[in-house]
């Protein structure tokens, strides 16, 4: 709940032409969804699949490690992959996505049936699984009050979208995670030094 603060803050202000928005959150074993409505936190809501869910399913299907699994997932979506074992692991990964994708959908038609849900989502993930959530995301549709069926608009949270609260070293691991938590640090300390 802490990191859906720290984000809401964030990217409120970053993105500040945007007043309603979603902000999605995948984390290793949780997915948070924040629901901003005229620049104010109306709602949030939590899945218990994230990262680490995709990773073990995939380990699971393949016989892998988990750390082999992030790695094949992460391939398969960059296209870097051997063609026989992307042949093999491509029905593993769009199983793996759909489940993950069912969570999702349970939490937007619970939220749904209270207020309309904005279309722009503002995504958070580990920089190893952009490519996989990214495509799942830009390629559903969800319905509304079971009416209407309308796409999503996900915006990549990242380094670059985060540049104007945060840099970061030449060589450093890029971490959007860190980046926002760094920015809403900074922030809480101006205040207190104020």
């Amino acid at each position: 709940s802490s990191l859906s603060l720290a984000s809401y803050s964030i990217i409120r202000d970053v993105f500040h032409e945007q007043s309603d928005f979603m902000l999605l959150d995948v984390g290793g074993e949780v997915s948070d969804l924040t629901i901003v409505k005229d620049g104010v936190l109306v709602e949030t809501a939590s899945f218990p699949l994230g990262r680490n869910f995709i990773v073990r399913r995939i380990a699971k299907l393949m016989g892998v490690t988990a750390e082999e699994a992030a790695s094949l997932v992460k391939l398969f979506h960059e296209g870097h992959i051997d063609p026989t074992v992307e042949a093999k692991l491509k029905p593993d990964i769009t199983q793996a996505a759909e489940e993950w994708m069912v969570g999702f959908r349970n939490v937007l038609t619970r939220l749904s049936e209270k207020m309309s849900l904005p279309t722009t989502v503002y995504t958070i993930i580990y920089n190893d699984f952009v490519h996989f959530f990214m495509k799942v995301l830009r390629n559903e549709k969800i319905s509304e009050f079971g009416v209407n069926d309308f796409s999503l608009s996900a915006i990549l949270v990242n380094h670059e979208s985060l540049k104007s609260v945060v840099s970061f070293g030449k060589h450093a691991d890029k971490d959007p995670f860190v980046a926002i938590l760094a920015a809403f640090a900074g922030r809480l300390y101006e205040e207190k030094v104020k």
